[in-house]
């Protein structure tokens, strides 16, 4: 996890304690806290997404420009960066999107209770 995401999910945590702690029955209140999440974790979506795209770019760069200036022709070519793509076998940008969505869909439901259903919500937070 780099910093954003520890502080995304910093910021979401605490606005979920607020959410739940404090009996909040404003229904403005409690839309706007649900979307605040919900915004946040689109925007570290879209965030994560854009800094794999980057990396993307810089590997096809190294691959392509420096890795055939320095060995050759592609079939020489085993640099640093073709030889990681040929092994790697991570499953930690599968894991992120997951969790990243995950968080998403349960903030866009809590959302959606909040916009429809605010009684519910309020009725689900422990007692004060």
């Amino acid at each position: 996890m780099n910093q954003f995401e520890i502080l995304s999910f910093t910021a979401i945590g605490a606005i979920y304690l607020l959410f739940f702690q404090y009996k909040i029955v404003d229904r403005g209140a409690l839309i706007l806290l649900a979307f605040l999440a919900v915004a946040i974790c689109a925007y570290g979506i879209f965030r994560y997404r854009a800094h794999a795209d980057v990396v993307k770019i810089h590997e096809d760069y190294i691959k392509q420009v420096v890795e055939k200036a320095v060995f050759g022709t592609p079939t020489n070519c085993e640099g640093l960066v073709t030889y990681y793509d040929k092994s790697k076998k991570s499953r930690l940008k599968h894991a992120r999107l997951t969790f990243w969505w995950t968080i998403l869909i349960v903030s866009i439901a809590i959302l959606v209770c909040a916009i429809f259903l605010p009684d519910y919500i309020t009725r689900a937070m422990p007692k004060a």
